[in-house]
């Protein structure tokens, strides 16, 4: 057991955020890196939502994050509940349903990634916005949207949630690596960053940590690729 003195964001420049939160070379494979927000006391969210829970270090990070990644992948209850749109970014949504808001679908066209089981009205309709991608019959199946990313050269994933979204990566051992801001707030209450009842153990090491006005900024890898 050690002290640790965190490196402070507010000293390090963008090119060093950069080479920190390098993803590593030559990847042949997708890497999946989870960007999570927590509470001290383990919320992800405030009146449901995490910006309640950033700050301007945290956004700079977040969007540095981004610009690293060659896809951006998320769950369609955080696309319901956040505020994306005009993104810039290439952004898939996992969905069974297709209910996405219209703000969605402002800015890049996004890929929207679903199962043979959806409504062909509802495909039909999200097809003139964005482009509808099958992976799998009944549900999505990750091992197929992992193919899917690796045949348009998107190795370099950022899963940026929600709960349900991060549960089942987490459940099936693809995410290699997470990205956790440790805001200095106590909730009380709120949503877990993962979806209660898929219990799965995955175990990570620390990699860094860089601390800025009362927030950690944790980047921890998982021990199967260390």
């Amino acid at each position: 057991m050690r002290s640790l003195l965190a490196p402070n964001l507010q000293s390090l420049d963008d090119a060093d955020l950069l080479r920190l939160y390098a993803y590593p070379p030559e990847l042949v494979t997708p890497w999946i890196r989870a960007n999570m927000v927590s509470s001290i006391d383990g919320s992800a969210a405030f009146h449901g939502k995490s910006k309640g829970l950033t700050n301007a270090a945290d956004r700079r990070l977040f969007h540095l994050l981004r610009s690293l990644a060659d896809v951006v992948l998320i769950g369609a209850g955080s696309v319901r509940a956040e505020p994306y749109f005009n993104h810039t970014k290439q952004v898939a949504v996992i969905t069974r349903s297709g209910e996405l808001p219209s703000s969605f679908f402002t800015g890049r066209p996004p890929l929207v990634i679903t199962a043979e089981a959806l409504d062909a009205r509802v495909r039909a309709e999200l097809s003139k916005v964005a482009e509808v991608v099958t992976c799998g019959r009944h549900e999505v199946e990750f091992d197929l949207v992992l193919e899917l990313f690796a045949s348009r050269g998107w190795l370099k994933v950022l899963c940026e949630g929600g709960p349900s979204l991060l549960s089942q990566l987490n459940a099936s051992g693809l995410i290699d690596e997470v990205a956790l801001t440790i805001s200095p707030l106590l909730i009380g209450s709120g949503t877990s960053m993962l979806q209660k009842g898929m219990e799965t153990q995955s175990n990570f090491e620390l990699a860094s940590l860089v601390k800025a006005k009362g927030n950690l900024f944790a980047r921890y890898l998982a021990v199967r690729n260390i």
